[in-house]
């Protein structure tokens, strides 16, 4: 798909540099980016969701799961 957009002219100028570094076009950088954005938005809503329900369930944390969860949080890359 074709597309125009404007962005401020520093940001497409870091933007061509990292594409230069990385070897890719800048309809790839962009499309790249684009997609992480969109992944890392999905991925918080279903977050939000979550949380949501569990709220609703009133289901008590145990300290098991709080360690749990630190535990994996810190296994995580972010």
């Amino acid at each position: 798909m074709k597309l125009a957009v404007s962005i401020p002219d520093e940001l497409g100028a870091e933007a061509d540099r990292a594409a230069r570094d990385l070897g890719l076009s800048r309809s790839a950088l962009y499309g790249r980016a684009l997609a992480e954005f969109l992944r890392a938005r999905s991925d918080r809503h279903m977050t939000e969701r979550i949380d949501e329900l569990m709220s609703q369930l009133g289901s008590p944390r145990s300290e098991f799961v709080s360690a749990a969860a630190r535990r994996r949080l810190a296994e995580s890359e972010w």
